[in-house]
């Protein structure tokens, strides 16, 4: 859904060809429902939908794209990716992906995370050189665990401009004296 919706897009703003390799993508693909597909599937692919019909009968018609306030699927942080290393042997600095329907939010939407008893800056990640879609993901940093806390811990969001539900868990490495003592690599 992704690649068509950013076909799709790219032909809104002129890209005719674009344009033309989305429609016919879009038309070929079979519809993604929950809970095999993620809620910004499901609705992008409604959206798109009904874009292309209404392209189709009046092609001349320009589009202008407006952003629109919201998000077309509630935010809930769902799942963590650990960067470079598998999620049951994190180590303090290591740089954790959160995931779930997060994608779309604008950047400073989440600020903070509660990491077991302790809390987390967020910051966002760039998205790739030349391409502003989607947007980049949000991360933390693992802090460092607290003595004598269990070595899993649930992460949820702490501060954010909207509500966002849901909780994830990652697992510190048990034997914290194989942790690299070298700072963390940079943000993908």
């Amino acid at each position: 859904m992704e690649r068509v919706a950013r076909k799709l897009c790219l032909g809104l703003k002129g890209q005719k060809a674009a344009w033309e390799e989305g429609a016919a993508a879009l038309d070929t693909m079979q519809p993604p429902k929950l809970p095999n597909s993620d809620c910004w599937s499901v609705k992008a692919y409604e959206v798109l939908r009904d874009v292309a019909a209404f392209r189709r009968q009046k092609p001349d018609v320009p589009f202008k794209l407006a952003p629109l306030p919201g998000t077309a699927c509630p935010p809930e942080l769902k799942d963590l990716s650990v960067v470079g290393r598998p999620s049951d042997s994190v180590c303090p600095g290591d740089i954790i992906l959160l995931g779930g329907t997060l994608g779309g939010l604008p950047a400073n939407s989440i600020s903070e995370v509660n990491v077991g008893t302790t809390t987390a800056k967020v910051g966002r990640r760039a998205s790739p050189p030349g391409d502003s879609y989607p947007l980049g993901d949000f991360y933390f940093k693992a802090p460092t665990p607290v003595q004598g806390a269990p070595a899993t811990v649930d992460v949820t969001v702490a501060k954010a401009k909207l509500s966002v539900k849901g909780t994830a868990s990652f697992a510190y490495a048990v034997d914290q004296n194989t942790c690299l003592q070298a700072a963390p690599g940079n943000i993908p």
